[in-house]
């Protein structure tokens, strides 16, 4: 069975339903696409995630409602407004992703669906899968340089392990449920914690993470070094203080 057979051919309204718009916006490609990125969501894998990540960015860059707008010269006249194509906002990123997410292990409790969504973002850019910058979405009544916001794009890349995976075989047996997801490790864990906490690099999450699994702040498997890994539910509860915490700090 081929990858791009592995879900029904009509499946317009399912995937406009899931991205929360009309299927009218929806053209072959980015159906194309949509139904690769489910199929390798599906796989439960952490190269599958991370490829269904990339698969979900080019799609959603096709489709007007979710590049970015410039507004240079004129607010109230659209014709002066300027379009960035294949570029999607961060935060439409994480929730369609999130969706996907949530269709393919409905059983999971929302933080765990949105840590597994953040940290497939998190890979897909850090392997260069994805190019990052920001982009300005200020406009009239949002404080001075309360706009700037996160976007992505494919890079070429992304595109060619996409293109690769979604011409290869879905494997004939049924995949396995997710064994691995109740425990990270404290990189794993770290990159969550970047995005929580201001000001701080991989080395010092993780030396922070380190640190607090040694003092028990949540549950790991009682193993130091490498071989540590951390409970995510535990670490998830962890994680939302030391979030508060760093808000506290910053008003």
């Amino acid at each position: 069975m081929r990858v791009m057979e592995a879900v029904g051919a009509d499946d317009k309204g399912y995937f406009a339903s899931l991205l929360g718009i009309d299927s009218s916006e929806l053209n072959q490609e980015s159906i194309r696409l949509l139904r690769g990125s489910l199929i390798l969501m599906n796989q439960d894998t952490g190269n599958g995630r991370m490829l269904s990540c990339v698969a979900l960015v080019e799609a959603l860059g096709q489709i007007a409602r979710f590049n970015p707008i410039s507004m240079p010269l004129s607010y109230s006249e659209p014709k002066y407004h300027i379009q960035h194509s294949s570029w999607v906002k961060e935060a439409n990123v994480a929730q369609a992703l999130a969706q996907f997410v949530y269709a393919c292990r409905p059983d999971d409790e929302p933080q765990r669906v949105k840590d597994t969504a953040e940290y497939a973002l998190i890979t897909s850019a850090t392997m260069s899968l994805l190019e990052q910058s920001r982009h300005d979405a200020w406009v009239p009544g949002m404080e001075s340089g309360s706009g700037w916001t996160k976007v992505f794009r494919v890079t070429s890349a992304g595109r060619d392990r996409v293109a690769r995976a979604l011409n290869t075989d879905v494997p004939k047996t049924s995949v396995p449920r997710y064994e691995r997801g109740e425990w990270l490790s404290v990189t794993e864990a770290a990159e969550l914690l970047i995005n929580d906490v201001s000001g701080i690099d991989l080395d010092k999450a993780k030396a922070r993470v380190s640190k607090a699994a040694t003092e028990k702040r949540f549950r790991t498997n009682g193993i130091s070094g490498r071989d540590r890994r951390i409970d995510r539910d535990s670490f998830s509860t962890w994680r939302l203080e030391q979030r508060e915490n760093d808000l506290d700090r910053q008003g």
